[in-house]
């Protein structure tokens, strides 16, 4: 098994098309187009609450991956989320972020998680027996997760793992909350995997978080297949705030990654993994 890819791409404002399209060719070798051609493509966004980015996806990055999925021949596109408990319902945080106006502008599909139906899918762990996700997720033939990056007063850091959680029915949302946080996300990953982890890093929040934080501009973009990676990238980023956040000097010591590696869920150390710089 080769190394686990993450292509690293400067983006200091405004993402453009070329940019994911280059990100894409470069993480699957210029194939992005046979990986996803005829397929129906969710994008799972970050619609916690009704806060702009980088609390929540951001607009104009959404709108040019939807463009470049459609570009490289996705049979169909859809855009989708659930919210945090507190910001119920679902629909009405993404009408206050102007989500399904713009699914319906792209021409891809809006789907409200909470509004689906959610199937039970078997996990061995010692948290979980069983996981139930939307349908959505598990139907979509080629899923991609557009993360936020941002710090977490429970987790720690939400990045792509902490993403599986809007997966998640409201009530199995509650129970991440019920202790040993980092090993309940580590497991839900076993339930679900992304095709597609794209990190839109322009901004973030060094401290704080998930809706309301302290704002800061790295200017980057990540993108993998492997969400372990990914997010030991994401935390490299968000790591040159450490002064203000306390996350560890090496991200592989951060509970949630020891746990995912754990589980086998993607890389498990520098040695499994190629950076490239976009």
């Amino acid at each position: 098994m080769g190394r686990a890819r993450v292509v690293l791409r400067s983006a200091t404002r405004r993402v453009d098309e070329a940019d994911i399209a280059a990100m894409l060719g470069q993480l699957f070798d210029g194939a992005a187009a046979s990986r996803i051609a005829g397929r129906r493509v969710l994008v799972k966004a970050n619609f916690n609450s009704p806060h702009r980015f980088p609390a929540s996806s951001a607009p104009d990055f959404l709108e040019v991956v939807i463009r470049v999925l459609k570009s490289v021949g996705a049979a169909g596109v859809s855009l989708g989320d659930s919210c945090g408990l507190r910001w119920r319902p679902a629909e009405r945080v993404a009408r206050a972020l102007g989500m399904p106006e713009l699914a319906k502008r792209l021409g891809a599909e809006w789907v409200d998680f909470d509004a689906g139906r959610w199937r039970e899918v078997p996990v061995a762990g010692r948290m979980f027996r069983s996981v139930s996700v939307c349908e959505a997720a598990l139907d979509a033939e080629f899923l991609v997760y557009a993360c936020c990056a941002k710090t977490h007063p429970a987790a720690g850091f939400s990045l792509s793992l902490k993403h599986t959680t809007g997966c998640l029915p409201p009530e199995q949302r509650a129970e991440m909350h019920d202790g040993e946080m980092a090993r309940r996300i580590a497991e839900i990953n076993l339930a679900v995997k992304p095709d597609l982890v794209l990190l839109d890093a322009r901004r973030c929040f060094a401290a704080g978080g998930p809706a309301i934080g302290l704002t800061v501009r790295p200017g980057l973009l990540v993108a993998s297949a492997d969400r372990v990676a990914a997010d030991v990238e994401g935390l490299r980023i968000l790591g040159r705030y450490r002064l203000l956040n306390r996350l560890r000097k090496n991200p592989w010591e951060e509970p949630q990654i020891r746990e995912a590696v754990t589980l086998g869920i993607g890389a498990s150390g520098d040695d499994g993994c190629e950076v490239i710089q976009g």
